[in-house]
C-alpha cells in the first residue's frame, strides 16, 4: 500500500509539474515571500539602523501593515473582479518594490517627524492585503482550468506544492538577510542593512516580469 500510495504521488506530482502556467505562478509567488521574509526579519534593523527609532517601533510597523492590509480586502476583491488578479497581483509587486526602494533610498527623502515611516508601512499593506487572498484564488482558477485537475483530482497537489515552494522562499531569504548583513549592520556601517531592502525590490521586480507571462485563465 506504501509503494502504491508513494507512485500516486509521483505520479500527481509529474502532471501537476507538466502545467507551465502554474509552474510560471509559483515560481513568481515564491518571489514574493522571499521579499515578504526580507521585511519581516528585517524590520528590527529598519526601524532601528534606518529610521532611528526604538526597536519596539518594529512591532508598530508590522501590526500598521497587518491590520491595513485586513482593511484592503474588500476593494482589493473588486479590484480584482474588474481588472482581473493577475494585473493587481502584478501591481501588488511594483508597490512592494517601491517600498523596498523607499527604504534602502531613506537618506535622500523627506522624513518630516517620521512621516515616512507610517507611509512605508502603508504601503507594505497593499501588497501583504493582495498575496493574503488573490493567490489562492488564482490557484482555484488554475485548477479549473486544468483538464489533468479535473479528472485526476490534483487539486490538493497544486496547494502542496505552492505551500512547499512558500516555504521554501522564506528559507532563503532565511540564509540571504543574515550574509548581507556582514557587509554591514550598525549605526556607523548600516550599507548591509539598506542592502538587504536593495535585494529585496529587485527581487519584487524579477517577480514581476516572470508574473507577466502567466496567462490568467478564463474566470470559472
Amino acid at each position: 500500500v506504501q509503494n502504491s500510495n508513494e507512485t500516486n504521488w509521483r505520479i500527481s506530482l509529474k502532471m501537476v509539474m507538466r502545467d507551465k502556467n502554474f509552474r510560471i505562478f509559483y515560481l513568481a509567488d515564491t518571489i514574493f515571500w522571499f521579499s515578504l521574509n526580507m521585511i519581516q526579519i528585517g524590520i528590527a534593523y529598519y526601524v532601528t539602523l534606518i529610521f532611528e527609532m526604538d526597536k519596539s517601533m518594529a512591532t508598530t510597523f508590522m501590526m500598521l501593515a497587518f491590520f491595513s492590509s485586513l482593511a484592503l480586502y474588500y476593494p482589493i476583491g473588486k479590484l480584482a473582479k474588474r481588472f482581473g488578479k493577475k494585473k493587481v497581483i502584478l501591481s501588488s509587486l511594483i508597490c512592494f518594490a517601491i517600498t523596498f526602494l523607499m527604504l534602502f533610498a531613506v537618506d535622500y527623502l523627506p522624513n518630516i517627524s517620521g512621516v515616512l515611516f507610517y507611509v512605508l508601512a502603508l504601503g507594505a499593506a497593499f501588497p501583504l492585503g493582495v498575496m493574503g487572498i488573490l493567490p489562492n484564488a488564482l490557484i482555484a482558477d488554475i485548477i479549473h482550468d486544468s483538464k489533468d485537475a479535473q479528472e485526476q483530482a490534483l487539486s490538493g497537489m497544486y496547494y502542496a506544492i505552492r505551500n512547499m515552494m512558500t516555504k521554501f522562499g522564506v528559507s532563503f531569504a532565511n540564509l540571504v538577510f543574515p550574509s548581507l548583513l556582514l557587509l554591514g549592520n550598525s549605526i556607523d556601517n548600516p550599507f548591509g542593512v539598506k542592502l538587504s531592502a536593495l535585494v529585496a525590490m529587485v527581487f519584487c521586480l524579477i517577480g514581476w516580469v516572470v508574473l507577466k507571462q502567466f496567462k490568467e485563465p478564463a474566470k470559472a
